[in-house]
């Protein structure tokens, strides 16, 4: 029985162990952050194991989108109900990033 509240607390603590780490600093635009404005948008599924990270530029770069043609930009981080089930799974992490920019 013993053993078993540990793997139950191990399990519990773990699976709060996860995140996302967004990285502003490689995309030179001279846009406004935050502003709330209508724009274009993009959304990227990040997921899977650990802490994650991810690069706007390298976000858009994915959409061939440039940083430089850029002059307002909005990020937000949102979960979805089955991204928030997928992170019962001890160290897992799923979020999606959404980028409005014009």
């Amino acid at each position: 029985m013993k053993n078993l509240i540990i793997i139950f607390t191990f399990f519990i603590i773990s699976s709060c162990s996860s995140g996302l780490r967004i990285n502003t600093k490689l995309c030179k635009s001279q846009g406004e952050w935050g502003r709330d404005f209508k724009a274009r948008e993009q959304r990227f599924d990040i997921e899977g194991f650990g802490l994650r990270y991810a690069s706007i530029r390298n976000l858009l770069r994915e959409r061939d989108i440039k940083c430089e043609d850029i002059n307002e930009l909005s990020v937000s981080v949102d979960r979805d109900f089955f991204q928030a089930l997928k992170t019962i799974i001890p160290n897992y992490s799923s979020q999606t990033v959404i980028i409005h920019y014009r």
